[in-house]
């Protein structure tokens, strides 16, 4: 798989990146800012709930269903993480590496039996943010762990789907062909100016992003053929 980004002008690459940087700017900014009057604790599961979606959507790995689905089965395993310390394996480090190999063991099985359509890296990704997020409070309060799992799962799921959505939505729009263009200062090079048939090699060198914007959702984009 091949990011197509890379046949573009240097110029547009470095705007849209730095577009894409700025919108996260935003996003974390506003974030926080919200989550000024919650402990520091919660703030912490915010933030790495937002900026864990934000990344899940980032990196072109892949289809973003494909990601965004890998993303919450390793919630879920990040949960079963916790699930084990409280009730099957000892609290110590021995038990956190049992714990730890189970989890891991449970996200090569889900990749390798979706024939790696999710990628264990998001797997990955989605336990680790969940062990991060929970980890103060499993410590803190273990008696309230059947209320308080659960309830930091649901939040996480929803404050990750943000950023996700938020990093999704502007690659969308970065994927149209007039944005496209404007960024790396091509207006009307591509498009003819009078209504004559567009030539044969024009037609097959047109990405199917640039003729649809929501492949992209199918993981068309990036690939070539």
């Amino acid at each position: 798989m091949t990011d197509s980004t890379e046949k573009r002008p240097w110029g547009g690459r470095a705007i849209t990146a730095l577009l894409i940087g700025l919108i996260c700017m935003a996003l974390l900014a506003i974030v926080s800012v919200l989550a000024l009057g919650m402990n520091t604790v919660t703030q912490h599961e915010v933030l790495y709930s937002v900026a864990g979606g934000a990344v899940v959507g980032l990196i072109r790995m892949g289809s973003p269903v494909a990601r965004y689905v890998g993303f919450l089965v390793g919630l879920v395993l990040g949960l079963i993480y916790f699930v084990l310390l409280a009730a099957v394996v000892p609290g110590d480090a021995v038990g956190r590496m049992i714990a730890g190999l189970v989890v891991v063991a449970l996200a090569a099985i889900v990749s390798a039996l979706t024939g790696m359509w999710i990628q264990i890296w998001t797997v990955f990704l989605g336990a680790l943010l969940f062990i991060g997020a929970y980890q103060p409070l499993f410590d803190a309060q273990l008696w309230m762990f059947e209320t308080q799992s659960v309830g930091t799962l649901t939040s996480t799921v929803f404050l990750s789907t943000i950023g996700f959505c938020v990093v999704i939505a502007v690659e969308l729009i970065g994927t149209n062909k007039k944005v496209k263009e404007t960024l790396d200062h091509r207006q009307g090079h591509q498009e003819p100016t009078d209504h004559s048939v567009p030539t044969q090699s024009a037609v097959t060198t047109e990405s199917p992003t640039a003729q649809n914007p929501l492949a992209i959702l199918d993981g068309q984009t990036g690939q070539t053929k």
